[in-house]
């Protein structure tokens, strides 16, 4: 019986000890708002054209994806996301660091957003949170700020950009009548 009671406290405290920590992936909570907009920095984001993820690592220069994309809600919670608890590879009580990431359909990832013709996507400020673990609620992400997306910019307008910065190179040497060579 002793070696019964022994095996199962070892258990316990083994499955205690491998218990990974938890967030809440809610950006609209009781007192605490954080919406995303679109490129315009008015419409909110809604629906399944916009995803929404979390990424978190021990240091703010080591965040990776957690958990999966997740939609925004629709109606009168646009702009927010909704997800539920999602479960870290650290164990309750760690501090970890935290950002919300967001990008347009149909790209699968922020990074595959950020590199497409057309993308759009934007992230949140970094926070610290402490994880919680099971039985007891998934932290809140009080403190992550809203944002809005930002466009991949154009070929034309990388061009435009390019030859402005050439006409104000030389072009500021012609008005201020420096020769070339002569700095």
């Amino acid at each position: 019986m002793k070696k019964l009671m022994f095996m199962a406290s070892l258990a316990l405290a083994t499955a205690t000890a491998l218990a990974q920590g938890t967030v809440n992936f809610q950006t609209k909570i009781s007192g605490f708002s954080s919406p995303v907009y679109d490129v315009d920095g008015v419409t909110l984001l809604s629906g399944t054209n916009f995803k929404a993820q979390l990424y978190a690592g021990l240091t703010a220069d080591s965040l990776a994806a957690v958990g999966s994309p997740a939609p925004f809600k629709t109606s009168i919670l646009k702009g927010y996301v909704g997800a539920g608890t999602v479960v870290l590879p650290w164990p309750g009580g760690t501090t970890v660091f935290i950002q919300m990431r967001a990008w347009n359909a149909p790209h699968e990832t922020y990074e595959a957003a950020m590199a497409a013709p057309g993308g759009k996507w934007g992230c949140s400020n970094t926070i610290s949170v402490m994880l919680t673990e099971s039985p007891r609620p998934p932290a809140d992400l009080i403190g992550l700020r809203g944002f809005g997306l930002i466009p991949e910019p154009s070929t034309t307008g990388l061009a435009l950009l390019g030859g402005a910065a050439v006409l104000l190179r030389f072009g500021a040497r012609k008005l201020l009548r420096v020769p070339v060579g002569r700095d």
